[in-house]
């Protein structure tokens, strides 16, 4: 049988009497593990950090114009045309040797 990818980090908290009482509190009343509450809980808390960070949410007009500059693009010009083909040469991939 093969064994779970044992946890290799350790995050040390120091906090005061009441923290940690109502923190064991509401891990008992959820049925959980002190340890199993805190990381379940910061885990949620960091996706809905990084989720409002990572997402941009336009209104009105700023909506508007973005959709309208994805739905009818301009055409590009000369600048955008040498500056792609640019990125295209500095990124190329090196040829794959014949075997």
């Amino acid at each position: 049988m093969p064994q779970a990818k044992l946890k290799e980090e350790r995050i040390h908290l120091r906090l005061n009497t009441l923290t940690k009482k109502k923190i064991e509190r509401a891990a008992e009343l959820s049925g959980a593990t002190i340890t199993d509450f805190v990381i379940s809980t910061a885990v949620s808390k960091a996706d809905q950090v990084i989720g409002e960070q990572e997402r941009i949410t336009l209104y009105g007009r700023d909506r508007d114009a973005f959709l309208q500059a994805v739905l009818n693009p301009e055409k590009p010009t000369k600048a955008l045309i040498e500056a792609m083909a640019h990125h295209r040469r500095l990124n190329r991939k090196p040829a794959r040797k014949k075997k």
